[in-house]
């Protein structure tokens, strides 16, 4: 946003320049009074309308609330990882589907055995008080299973924006191979410097079924199990209900937070000293 200020800064410095010149030209007062006229009038009256139409604030705003021009800072990549059967396919689904409320009734969406790619346009960030940011998101999801796993780390490329990794709350018997599958991923992460500016977001599925282990017990699980490998100041876990008809609130909850680290919010993933 502050670039783009800049630029139009620029842009009208180099008008008003150029303008002078010319106008520097023409004889006595003719040529001054050409620069008031031509130049000075012009560009504050320009001035003032690019910031009306262009300011990210309360005055550029509909008769609804919402902002009159979104800045859009371009694309950003995702990387979504987690054991097969713990949600990452139906949170695709639900960013493929933005006009969807919930899950559709008897939709069965099999675990991802390879790669499945997407991109959400326009996803609001509320990073700082610029609460009209729009991002892309390139969502990259990764299948869990035991064959795919080892591969995780070829998918982590060097400009990766986002970690998020997707854990059952509800699958306790697996809960310490995920911790541990994390671990390998970030591992591959720190020790061949990938990803420097990447952020890890935990995301626990189905805290809400009976007998599911509460979020701060898998949070604490997965810090456990990346000890030594990585810091985990600064990294949290959000809690995820997709399935119902209450789906559609936590998936765009979770967009947002992931726009919000795919911007720069919170620490980046970094080898723990």
């Amino acid at each position: 946003v502050k670039s783009l200020r800049v630029g139009r800064a620029s842009a009208m410095d180099s008008l008003r320049r150029a303008v002078a010149r010319f106008c520097g030209r023409l004889p006595g007062t003719t040529g001054l009074a050409g620069y008031v006229v031509c130049c000075v009038l012009p560009c504050r009256c320009c001035w003032k309308g690019l910031e009306k139409s262009l300011r990210l604030g309360k005055d550029s705003k509909h008769e609804d609330g919402e902002p009159l021009v979104k800045c859009n800072v371009g694309t950003r990549k995702v990387l979504v990882l987690g054991l097969d059967g713990s949600g990452k396919s139906s949170w695709l689904w639900l960013c493929d589907h933005p006009e969807d409320s919930s899950l559709r009734s008897g939709e069965m969406l099999q675990p991802t055995s390879g790669v499945q790619r997407l991109t959400r346009k326009h996803v609001r960030s509320s990073v700082g008080e610029e609460t009209n940011v729009t991002v892309d998101l390139e969502l990259t999801e990764v299948g869990g299973g035991e064959q795919i796993r080892p591969f995780w780390g070829h998918y982590v490329a060097q400009d990766l924006a986002v970690l998020v990794f997707f854990a059952d709350a509800a699958d306790f018997d697996r809960l310490e191979e995920a911790a541990e599958a994390l671990a390998e991923v970030c591992r591959a992460v720190v020790a061949q410097a990938k990803a420097p500016k990447a952020r890890l977001l935990l995301v626990a599925m189905n805290t809400s079924a009976a007998g599911a282990e509460p979020s701060s017990d898998i949070h604490e699980v997965m810090r456990r199990a990346t000890e030594g490998v990585v810091a985990f100041d600064g990294v949290r876990i959000l809690e995820a209900d997709l399935v119902g008809a209450a789906g559609r609130e936590p998936a765009d909850a979770l967009l947002s937070h992931v726009a919000d680290l795919a911007l720069g919010a919170g620490p980046p993933l970094r080898r723990r000293r």
